[in-house]
């Protein structure tokens, strides 16, 4: 196995040079390419005229970067809501541990408490921030539960309040219509957590794994960053093009 370290300043130096180049790279195939426009949603062939740039991107590269896009006053009533939903959470009540590994995948399929969590909010914890024995929450973290959790779904949308109006918003549904989506719904929403000094890898992932659609893929996701996500404290990471690939895994309730 990889030890898992912190990048040195040199490291850090060298991912944020490849990544410019990388990113340079895009924008001028974007600019340069006389390639007819494809949509990644349908399929459908056009000659690219009345598409956005950005929709351009998105189709071609499969992620947008978009800088600024909730307001300072959405995300901290966004972070408001959140406290005061973990300050409500019981522990005692049910507590429920997450990662991304195989094993633990495989026992949510099962599990009442995560499957129900489709139209509410559940509470689901960093493992080590509960006891092995009887899974109950470590006495460290029982004065500040939020730091203790890995997340928080899978319903955030569904509840009055600041993460409802952002996902239902003006800026949210024009972003999705200009990239294509007549019709959508909102299948889940969540609260990720990236606490220090706790928690695990989350390993390279397709989001349609766990939410595959028929005919073709549809999952578009939008990850909105509620503090700076940086190389030092687990920003984002994606692969150009990926998007054009099969799905490799797909998670089925058996």
């Amino acid at each position: 196995m990889t030890e898992e370290r912190a990048l040195n300043d040199d490291e850090i130096e060298a991912l944020r040079g490849n990544t410019k180049e990388v990113l340079a790279k895009l924008d001028k195939e974007l600019q340069t390419s006389d390639e007819k426009h494809s949509s990644w949603l349908n399929g459908e062939v056009s000659g690219g005229s009345s598409i956005s740039e950005q929709c351009r991107y998105f189709d071609q590269f499969g992620f947008l970067h978009l800088r600024n896009f909730a307001s300072p006053t959405q995300v901290q009533d966004m972070k408001d809501q959140m406290e005061s939903l973990t300050n409500d959470w019981d522990p005692a009540e049910k507590t429920m541990a997450f990662s991304t590994d195989v094993k633990d995948n495989e026992a949510r399929g099962s599990d009442d408490y995560f499957l129900e969590s489709a139209s509410r909010v559940h509470f689901f914890a960093e493992p080590t921030a509960l006891h092995e024995g009887d899974g109950s929450l470590k006495e460290e973290y029982k004065d500040n539960k939020l730091r203790a959790l890995n997340k928080a779904g899978h319903a955030m949308h569904i509840i009055p309040g600041a993460f409802c109006d952002y996902t239902c918003s003006a800026k949210v549904k024009l972003l999705v219509s200009d990239l294509g989506w007549k019709d959508p719904v909102v299948p889940q929403s969540m609260y990720i957590c990236k606490n220090p000094l706790i928690g695990s890898t989350v390993h390279s992932h397709q989001d349609s794994t766990f939410l595959f659609t028929d005919p073709r893929q549809s999952c578009l996701g939008l990850w909105l960053a509620l503090d700076d996500a940086t190389l030092q404290n687990g920003c984002l990471w994606v692969r150009p093009k990926s998007h054009r690939e099969p799905v490799r895994r797909q998670f089925k309730r058996n």
